[in-house]
């Protein structure tokens, strides 16, 4: 499976720096600007990015490019997850039938 490069614009290094102190702050205490919030985003970040729902389980690579972009852009903790293996399912004998809209 060929996986592109997509267009991606690079971490703001002055947000992931002021994210990082707010995500260790959790742990290690001290001052920080607000709550820290770590939403599921997943799927929602590759609509945020111009791509469909379908496109997140179909191509890992954007998906996860999706999912840094969109934590930054939401101001968010700074850790992307990609949890789903869907693309995967094939190999494992599962078929599904992708939809752009759930």
């Amino acid at each position: 499976m060929e996986t592109p490069d997509y267009e991606f614009p690079p971490i703001s290094g002055r947000w992931l720096k002021k994210a990082k102190r707010r995500y260790n702050s959790i742990f290690m205490g001290g001052e920080r600007d607000r709550i820290p919030v770590d939403p599921m985003m997943l799927a929602h970040s590759t609509v945020c990015c111009g791509y469909s729902i379908r496109d997140f389980y179909e191509k890992p690579k954007l998906a996860v490019n999706c999912l840094a972009l969109a934590q930054e852009t939401y101001d968010l903790l700074p850790v992307t997850k990609y949890y789903f293996a869907h693309p995967w399912l094939p190999e494992l004998g599962i078929r599904l039938k992708p939809m752009d809209y759930m």
